[in-house]
C-alpha cells in the first residue's frame, strides 16, 4: 500500500516537473507577444493553467477525492480571469488585455471569500484547499507579471521572480501537508421526535 502510494507521489511529481516546463516555454512564447493580442491572451491561459498544474498535482495523492479537487483547483485558477471581461465590458481580447490594472478581485479577499462559499457547497471535501491552490497560483503568476491589487483596490502590488517561486514552492508545500490532515467527520444528528402520551 506504502509502495503504491509512493508512486502515485512520484508520477505526480513527474507530471509536475513536465509542467512546469512545459509553463516556462509558454510563458516565454508569451513575452514575446504584442500586448493584447489573440496570442497573447491564449499563452496567458495557458500559462495560468500550467502553473495550477504545477502546484497542485504534487498534492492530488494526499487528498480523497482527487477528481473534484483537481477541477475545482485547475477550474479556478483559469476562470479568474474572466473577471476582466466583466471589468471591461466588452469579449474583445484587446480591451480586457490592456486595462490599466487587474480588476480588484485578484485580491486575497476574494480568494478567501470564494474558498469559504466552496467549502459551504461542499464540506468536508477541503475543496477549500483546492480554490486556495488556484486561485493563489494565479495571483502569485500575476505578481511577477505587471502585479495585482492583492491587499487593496487600489494599490498594485509586483514580486520579483525569485519571489513568487519562493511563494509557489511553499504553497504546493503547504497544500500537500493540509491534504494529508484527517478530516473530522461531521457526527450524524438524529432528529428525536416528541410522542404525545395523550395521542
Amino acid at each position: 500500500m506504502n509502495s503504491t502510494r509512493q508512486l502515485v507521489h512520484l508520477r505526480s511529481l513527474f507530471v509536475a516537473s513536465v509542467a512546469l516546463i512545459a509553463t516556462t516555454i509558454a510563458h516565454r512564447g508569451w513575452k514575446r507577444q504584442p500586448r493584447g493580442t489573440t496570442g497573447h491572451g491564449m499563452l496567458d491561459l495557458v500559462c495560468h493553467f500550467g502553473t495550477a498544474c504545477v502546484v497542485t498535482l504534487p498534492v492530488l495523492p494526499n487528498t480523497r477525492h482527487q477528481r473534484e479537487f483537481g477541477l475545482v483547483a485547475i477550474g479556478s485558477a483559469v476562470t479568474l480571469d474572466l473577471d476582466h471581461v466583466l471589468a471591461a465590458r466588452s469579449l474583445e481580447v484587446n480591451s480586457w488585455m490592456t486595462m490599466p490594472s487587474r480588476p480588484p478581485t485578484h485580491s486575497l479577499g476574494a480568494m478567501l471569500a470564494l474558498a469559504w462559499a466552496v467549502e459551504r457547497m461542499a464540506p468536508g471535501k477541503r475543496l477549500w484547499l483546492a480554490v486556495l491552490l488556484g486561485i493563489g497560483s494565479h495571483l502569485l503568476r500575476d505578481l511577477a507579471t505587471g502585479g495585482a491589487p492583492l491587499w487593496h483596490p487600489r494599490r498594485v502590488i509586483t514580486w520579483p521572480v525569485p519571489a513568487v517561486f519562493a511563494s509557489l514552492t511553499l504553497l504546493t508545500v503547504a497544500g500537500w501537508f493540509l491534504a494529508g490532515m484527517p478530516i473530522r467527520e461531521q457526527p450524524l444528528r438524529i432528529r428525536h421526535r416528541r410522542i404525545n402520551p395523550g395521542s
